[in-house]
């Protein structure tokens, strides 16, 4: 994971002037980002628990949203 963040900040420095802007480091936008995503990942694993729907089906769902946004965005 450090790999791909520090390949990714490296690669795509010169786009990263917006968040230099507003004050926020490449250190808290990594930390901010992994966290974030964390939480998201954690809530779906609870979901997914506290449902008792098995992991191949919970999948299925959350890919089927995911396509569904998908569509909409690029039906506009």
């Amino acid at each position: 994971m450090m790999f791909i963040f520090y390949t990714a900040i490296y690669y795509k420095k010169n786009e990263l002037y917006y968040y230099q802007n507003l004050g926020v480091t490449k250190l808290r936008l990594v930390l901010t980002t992994s966290g974030f995503d964390f939480l998201v990942w954690l809530i779906f694993v609870l979901l997914q628990l506290i449902t008792g729907i098995s992991a191949a089906v919970f999948n299925y769902i959350l890919w089927g949203v995911l396509l569904i946004h998908v569509y909409a965005y690029y039906k506009k």
